[in-house]
């Protein structure tokens, strides 16, 4: 688990929530105090790990969505209310947990990382009737019972859900050179980057499942039509079982390895859209998710970048740019 990158994910979380917002995630969760029921507390991480795919979860303990606050907490020790709520889990088998104390410019925060992959997880019902055992699961912002069809596929062949981090990406506004239906002007949102990978085991990545979703801090949210990958790699007349890295195939990606491909698509700004506020949103959020071949497990990524002003030299057809900062 990259330390360094949930704490990125909590002090993302912590702004996106005191500047109004929600945690729109089915992986975090904000709490603004420790929850004292170990029962309740037990059933919704077992619910949230079940449903998360193999991705880490992460409940951040004092941040308050509804006062839009960071609210200090009393001197609670996280190893003996973790003790109290692992209890409650079945077999003996919770999700590894990793508690981290991150300084926010607004106070401090809990936050309580959990890892998914020993799925499913059992917790006890405390029930003096027949049925002393229960698998949740997270649908919304619900925890249910999970139905046969969610258990199933907790049980699909095991995959390892790959690392991603995206290396100088870069989102513009611009003109489509192409143009629309009939010659129209078109506008579009253009991601270019390199997408590394990092993996050890074997692992498909297919094309028409991969996702990449971009939201505007105006709200404004649009889906991407398709994902280009490239890579510099050729592996004409090499076994590919022998190599380790990533192929880039017309199916999508092969992951044997650790490794590095450009990244490209776009997406549609349609004449609905206030053009004018979006060229200048304060920052774009790149969503990308990736599932692992026909399992529930998804690869996903979520980065948030900062508006930048085009340079001198950039091209007419650029009307806005957001970057990672230097």
């Amino acid at each position: 688990m990259n330390r360094l990158r949930i704490e990125l994910r909590v002090l993302d979380a912590v702004d996106h929530v005191l500047g109004g917002g929600t945690v729109e995630d089915d992986l975090v969760e904000a709490k603004a105090i420790w929850p004292q029921d170990p029962q309740k507390a037990a059933r919704r991480i077992a619910g949230m790990a079940n449903a998360a795919g193999g991705q880490s979860i992460l409940w951040i303990i004092g941040l308050d969505e509804a006062g839009r606050q960071v609210v200090s907490q009393p001197d609670t020790d996280p190893a003996d209310w973790w003790a109290r709520v692992e209890s409650k889990f079945a077999d003996e088998t919770a999700p590894d947990i990793h508690i981290l104390n991150v300084a926010t410019d607004h106070g401090r925060v809990v936050c309580l990382a959990f890892e998914t992959d020993r799925a499913p997880f059992v917790v006890k019902t405390d029930s003096a009737g027949a049925i002393t055992r229960e698998v949740p699961w997270r649908a919304g912002t619900r925890i249910r019972s999970a139905s046969r069809r969610e258990i199933l596929s907790l049980f699909q062949r095991s995959a390892q859900v790959p690392e991603l981090e995206l290396i100088s990406p870069m989102v513009e506004l611009r003109d489509n050179p192409n143009r629309g239906a009939a010659g129209a002007p078109e506008r579009i949102l253009l991601l270019d980057c390199a997408l590394y990978v990092e993996a050890t085991s074997r692992v498909v990545l297919p094309r028409h499942r991969c996702t990449v979703a971009f939201t505007a801090s105006t709200g404004d949210r649009f889906e991407s039509r398709r994902i280009n990958f490239i890579s510099e790699n050729s592996f004409q007349g090499v076994d590919e079982s022998a190599h380790l890295g990533v192929a880039v195939r017309v199916s999508g990606l092969f992951v044997q390895g650790p490794d590095t491909v450009n990244l490209r698509t776009s997406a549609l700004v349609t004449d609905t859209v206030d053009l004018s506020a979006l060229s200048t949103a304060e920052w774009m959020e790149i969503d990308l998710r990736m599932p692992v071949g026909a399992s529930v497990r998804v690869a996903r990524l979520r980065q948030r970048l900062p508006v930048s002003q085009p340079g001198s030299s950039a091209s007419d057809q650029i009307l806005a740019r957001w970057i990672t900062p230097h």
